[in-house]
């Protein structure tokens, strides 16, 4: 899966940047995809799914 965060940007702290990363299904990239998610403070997540089911 694909993860997107949206951080304070380097040069314009008014503006925002993105960081995506793509994890796994694993409980092992799971739970480094909590980990990223901790590491940036992010405390509100959404979910779209792009698939059937």
């Amino acid at each position: 899966m694909d993860a997107c965060i949206r951080v304070p940007d380097d040069k314009n702290p008014k503006r925002r940047a993105q960081e995506v990363r793509t994890f796994g299904a694993t409980k092992r990239e799971l739970l480094s995809l909590a980990d990223w998610l901790r590491m940036h403070s992010v405390t509100d997540v959404a979910m779209e799914a792009t698939g059937d089911y």
